[in-house]
């Protein structure tokens, strides 16, 4: 948002296309992950828990298993399908490091942890495929409620009417 001044993360993202990368990843912090390919679009939210210790770090354990996974490809180049493989992965792996503080839980996770966790985001995500529209319009509609809310202005009402409509 800082870079394009573009209050739709959606919006921020096609910003920053348009300076050149043909791939961009919005990182939104305990809310996942937007991924923008040339004519494709992946949201990857969090994975959900009921317990956050410490979020230190989430952000480098997710870049860690994003980065890894690609790495595990050996060297060939990423397709989109690639790509949003490694944000599922890394978003799983983020979802250890905050259960616990500093690395406790990385700790005690096995191989069999990682892949059940993806598994499960995997197959979240596939359930949301197909309605990517639904949720650009979604997003960018929570955006204009975000900026109504943080303004203060009185424009809530109409803000949340719209959002019940998306």
């Amino acid at each position: 948002r800082e870079l394009t001044k573009q209050t739709s993360l959606v919006k921020a993202g096609r910003a920053i296309q348009a300076l050149g990368p043909r791939i961009v990843a919005v990182k939104k912090g305990e809310h996942g992950c937007l991924l923008f390919g040339e004519d494709e679009f992946f949201s990857c939210p969090a994975y959900p828990l009921e317990d956050i210790h410490d979020p230190t770090g989430a952000g480098d354990t997710f870049a860690g298993g994003l980065t890894g996974y690609l790495a595990s490809r050996g060297g060939e180049k990423p397709d989109f399908e690639a790509l949003k493989t490694a944000v599922v992965v890394g978003s799983g792996l983020a979802s250890f490091n905050v259960e616990a503080f500093s690395l406790e839980r990385l700790r005690l996770i096995g191989r069999d942890d990682i892949f059940a966790t993806v598994r499960n985001l995997e197959a979240f995500t596939a359930a949301m495929e197909g309605s990517g529209e639904q949720i650009t319009t979604f997003n960018e509609v929570m955006a204009a409620v975000t900026v109504s809310v943080s303004r203060g202005r009185g424009e809530i009402g109409p803000a949340l009417t719209e959002l019940d409509l998306a």
